[in-house]
């Protein structure tokens, strides 16, 4: 399940469904077939079923064809933090410059040829972003060369 901490001891089909990354309909496929049966808890009127995230995993992975199951594929793994933040900010700062050269420079070639005024406006504020990145590139350099 996306989000930050463990997932709850017991969800919802829907919950568990977006925890698999599957439709609620499978997982209610896979209730009824009884594959994940044994996980599954439901009020005193055999209605709202919940859950047990832990049982329902392993018996998914115990009961269902392997040829049928679909991996997650990998989250990409994060570069190691840069020991020098100033520099990670410097870097930043380049990419942010180069990709506002890149859309002014489309903005130019897709200009209508009577501009108005909110164009014009909007124009302006996009075309000075990159002096002031310059400034922050100054400043961040100096702050480096301080420390």
């Amino acid at each position: 399940m996306t989000g930050k901490g463990p997932p709850p001891a017991r969800l919802g089909v829907r919950a568990y469904a977006k925890h698999r990354g599957c439709a609620p309909s499978t997982v209610v496929k896979a209730i009824q077939s009884e594959r994940i049966a044994g996980a599954v808890t439901r009020d005193a009127r055999g209605h709202h079923p919940l859950i047990d995230v832990d049982q329902a995993d392993r018996l998914w992975r115990a009961n269902t064809d392997p040829s049928y199951q679909r991996e997650r594929p990998a989250r990409p793994a994060r570069p190691a933090p840069a020991a020098d933040p100033w520099a990670v900010l410097l870097d930043l700062a380049v990419e942010i410059e180069v990709a506002l050269s890149a859309a002014l420079r489309d903005c130019e070639k897709h200009a209508p040829k009577a501009p108005s005024d909110a164009w014009q406006a909007v124009y302006g504020a996009w075309a000075r972003l990159p002096d002031a990145l310059e400034g922050v590139q100054g400043l961040l350099r100096a702050l480096e060369a301080r420390a």
